[in-house]
């Protein structure tokens, strides 16, 4: 089964390495296949920030497959090393919640 993830990353990043780290990580899991090999690239530029898409095979013969948690575990890992290495991430859209603010003011 295949999966994916999004990230937008702000542009002033060292968007090679980032990547690169993001990659390693996906890779790190051993129930990600080698073969068709996970990747991660550009998707799209939008002003300030670069969509980069995670994506990524794992094996499975169980209907009850590991995907989420799989996936969910990929992720974890992500947030953490964005975290550690302060890296500026852009959010996809605007928080409700501000916009409510900006209405009430």
């Amino acid at each position: 089964m295949r999966s994916e993830f999004f990230i937008n990353v702000d542009y002033s990043e060292d968007l090679e390495k980032v990547m690169k780290d993001i990659l390693h990580i996906i890779n790190s899991f051993e129930e990600v296949e080698k073969n068709p090999h996970a990747s991660v690239y550009v998707q799209e530029i939008d002003g300030e920030k670069i969509k980069l898409r995670g994506a990524y095979w794992f094996k499975t013969t169980d209907v009850n497959a590991p995907g989420n948690s799989l996936k969910s575990e990929i992720l974890f890992k992500v947030i953490h090393y964005i975290k550690k290495q302060d890296i500026q991430i852009e959010e996809n859209s605007p928080n409700p919640d501000d916009e409510r603010k900006t209405v009430k003011e």
